[in-house]
């Protein structure tokens, strides 16, 4: 069950999000920064919440396991890509595909330098036959950008929308996703 407070910044969330029409760059840009957080307050409860069905976690968990390997755990990787066919999000993923093939973007940074061996192999796990791998590959992928904006440098260009729409797209059912399924007693 969530708390108070996570169902009062997801309602928060909900009217900002009925509220955004725009569709130019900033609000593109803007729409992820926007969505990031209440994923960010949402994978938080994942742990207390797989506690409560018995599952035994480490003591230190990592945020970016928390935002991918825990969010899988906790819906079903089966589930989750279910949820995103369900939801008209089968395009959004063949586009990062696209854009891992073609380079247009750098997904894993190391230190603001691009690792393109983790980038083939992230495009690997996305192309994967095996649920949990593809799941955790697309989660992957909203992190590492979520993370590339925050703490490198994201040039506020056209381009930058064809990356960001879809993982806006993704980000949205996977936190419509996981509410349904933590807001359940």
């Amino acid at each position: 069950m969530l708390s108070q407070e996570t169902l009062d910044y997801y309602q928060s969330w909900k009217r900002k999000q009925a509220a955004n029409v725009e569709d130019d760059l900033s609000a593109v840009f803007n729409g992820f920064r926007d969505l990031y957080p209440t994923y960010n307050r949402l994978y938080n409860e994942i742990p207390t919440a797989l506690k409560a069905t018995g599952v035994v976690l480490p003591k230190r968990l990592e945020d970016n396991q928390k935002a991918t390997k825990y969010v899988v755990q906790y819906i079903g990787a089966s589930n989750l890509l279910t949820h995103l066919s369900k939801n008209n999000n089968d395009s959004d993923i063949e586009s990062i595909d696209w854009i891992l093939e073609e380079e247009l973007f750098h997904i894993k940074l190391i230190q603001g330098q691009s690792d393109r061996n983790a980038d083939i192999q992230l495009r690997a796990e996305l192309n994967s036959t095996d649920a949990e791998t593809k799941a955790i590959a697309i989660l992957k992928v909203i992190y590492y950008v979520r993370c590339n904006m925050e703490h490198g440098e994201k040039h506020f260009e056209e381009h930058q929308r064809l990356l960001l729409q879809p993982l806006t797209n993704i980000l949205v059912a996977v936190i419509e996703q996981l509410y349904e399924l933590l807001s359940k007693p």
